[in-house]
């Protein structure tokens, strides 16, 4: 038997030979992996050229941080069916667990209406779940069907919670020692849809043309963590719940699927046009109230009241009926160009959307009368806007090695950051008499991407380097400006930053990885996104740090343990005292 380090050294410098010095891992990706563009808003079984180059360069060093979270290729199920009919079936089963590493701080647990998700955890389990993914494709000569399904149960919202504070308990259908119905709904067993939809490739009058109709994502622009800053957080919603549990998340996985129709033709070599048009609106996913991550005890789902009151039960406002956006008026269109003889990939686009997250509007008096419960003094609902309007520009290209990424956007008519408080008979809506402030917003994030082979005195054997840097800025607040949030910036500045080792063969069939992740806002409080680079209700001068270790074996089995650790100013950073260790063992058939 040879020695491991002959194995490693030969397995590295065979895949060097092939494809260069600095290509090598993205060959072992693209081979090992089968990354798949489609997950990353391209077309499934797309011509285009134009796009593909750049997608695998600039996907193929993404991969490297999702190893945990993707299932690996090459234990598909597949069926041989003796035609050009071609089935394929994937599922992944995965356990974890997490566990919170400090007590509650004093601090946070002062504020009534954001206490309730601190107060449910005590040091020790946050979580006891079970995952399964099973994604299915079927296709021939070109067109096919594809579809994927998600399930899960955490257990520990299935057991009380240790939530000793009756008198700030906002819930009032269940005692304060136990979750809502909705909050265990949504955290602790769920079944639900995720892909549903056809696609195909055609050629018209000698322009390809890739479509998709269905339940899909479709994502666009250079995001490579800011979900909630870039061009594509006008296409989906965002998964906030997967950004607080599962550490160094990139955008592109965040986002989940609507129902649209889509389509990409390959006008020249250099020229595409890309287009959709939505038929379903979603909403992003929130931490449920009283959910470990949560801090507002008033969103969304188990969100039930909100008190007035030093504490609950003496004046409260009732949760009372949300205003969501319409499944009409969502679309989009886009132009990517490549220049002759140069590196460089420019996009444009033009897209109309109704946003995912949520204003909250105060009505004192609301809803109170005869039979009204004796603490109800009004009401509050979440309101959902329509009618944005973002345009934006973006590039990418590869300088001294890297893969250099940029976008800016603006948005127009869009919702900023409030606290509305409606007076007695006052209406209001979601678009054209809104109580929120509306204005114009302008977005810029760019990032860097760099692989490294071998690392000194085989300090790794190979490494990948991930940096963002976002910012948004309110240019004018059109409607409203009473009501801008008085604690939001105008300006918002952000960075994150992961940095991966990797090992290969360090023992038969192994491989390990190490994920260093850093996130910090150093200036602002954002008036744009609420929950702007962070997980928690926006923080300034402060951020996140995580460190992991990921173990894969026989490309089959993985598991992995994480720490994360929350920093900054209590006044600002709310997840301040939510520290937690997390353990996942995961096996893809």
């Amino acid at each position: 038997m040879k020695p491991l380090s002959n194995v490693r050294a030969g397995r590295r410098q065979e895949a060097q030979a092939k494809c260069g010095e600095h290509e090598w891992l993205h060959a072992r990706l693209r081979g090992d992996l089968k990354l798949n563009l489609e997950e990353t808003g391209f077309e499934k079984g797309g011509v285009m050229k134009v796009l593909l180059n750049k997608q695998l360069r600039y996907g193929a060093a993404i991969a490297v941080l999702t190893l945990g979270l993707v299932p690996t290729g090459v234990h598909a199920f597949q069926i041989d069916t003796g035609s050009d009919v071609k089935i394929r079936w994937d599922n992944t089963i995965k356990y974890s667990a997490a566990f919170r590493v400090r007590s509650p701080d004093d601090r946070l647990l002062a504020n009534v209406n954001g206490d309730d998700g601190n107060r449910n955890f005590d040091k020790g389990l946050i979580s006891n779940r079970i995952d399964l993914l099973s994604e299915f494709d079927i296709s021939y000569r070109g067109f096919g069907f594809s579809a994927s399904g998600a399930a899960w149960r955490d257990q520990v919202y299935f057991s009380n919670t240790d939530n000793d504070s009756p008198a700030t308990a906002n819930s009032y259908s269940v005692s304060n020692d136990s979750f809502t119905r909705e909050t265990r709904d949504q955290h602790g067993q769920k079944v639900e849809l995720l892909n549903a939809f056809i696609y195909g490739n055609v050629d018209l009058r000698d322009v390809p043309l890739n479509f998709r109709a269905g339940r899909h994502t479709l994502l666009w622009g250079e995001s490579l963590f800011g979900a909630d800053n870039g061009i594509a957080y006008g296409q989906a919603p965002i998964d906030y719940v997967k950004l607080n549990s599962v550490p160094n998340t990139q955008a592109k996985e965040l986002f989940m699927p609507v129902t649209q129709i889509s389509g990409t033709a390959q006008l020249t070599e250099q020229l595409t046009v890309a287009a959709y048009y939505q038929l379903e609106w979603r909403k992003s996913r929130i931490p449920a109230a009283g959910s470990y991550f949560s801090d507002a005890d008033i969103l969304d789902r188990g969100g039930e009241r909100l008190s007035f009151a030093p504490v609950v039960g003496i004046a409260d406002l009732y949760r009372g009926d949300d205003q969501e956006a319409s499944d009409s008026g969502q679309f989009g269109v886009s132009f990517h160009y490549l220049p002759s003889g140069i590196d460089l990939d420019l996009g444009f686009y033009a897209l109309r959307f109704n946003d995912k997250q949520p204003q909250v509007y105060l009505s004192p008096g609301a809803g109170v009368g005869p039979g009204s419960p004796p603490d109800k003094v009004g009401e509050y609902s979440l309101v959902y806007a329509e009618g944005i309007e973002l345009y934006g520009i973006s590039a990418s290209t590869t300088l001294f090695g890297m893969n250099v990424a940029g976008e800016v956007s603006t948005r127009r008519n869009t919702p900023l950051v409030s606290s509305v408080v409606l007076a007695p008979g006052q209406v209001a809506d979601n678009d054209g008499n809104p109580a929120y402030a509306v204005g114009n917003s302008l977005h810029a994030q760019i990032s860097a991407i760099q692989v490294l082979g071998p690392g000194p005195a085989g300090l790794w054997d190979s490494a990948v380097l991930l940096g963002e840097v976002t910012t948004n800025h309110v240019m004018s607040i059109t409607e409203n400006e009473a009501a801008f949030d008085p604690a939001r910036s105008r300006t918002a500045v952000g960075f994150r930053g992961v940095v991966e080792a990797s090992y290969f063969q360090v023992a038969p069939g192994i491989d390990l990885t190490v994920p260093i992740g850093l996130g910090y806002n150093p200036l602002g409080k954002s008036g744009v996104a609420t929950k702007f680079n962070s997980g928690g209700n926006g923080t300034t001068r402060g951020g996140d740090v995580s460190i992991g270790l990921t173990v894969l074996y026989q490309q089959t089995w993985r598991a992995g343990v994480n720490y994360t650790h929350y920093y900054g100013n209590h006044e600002t950073q709310t997840q301040l005292d939510r520290d937690f260790i997390s353990f996942t063992i995961q096996r893809s058939f």
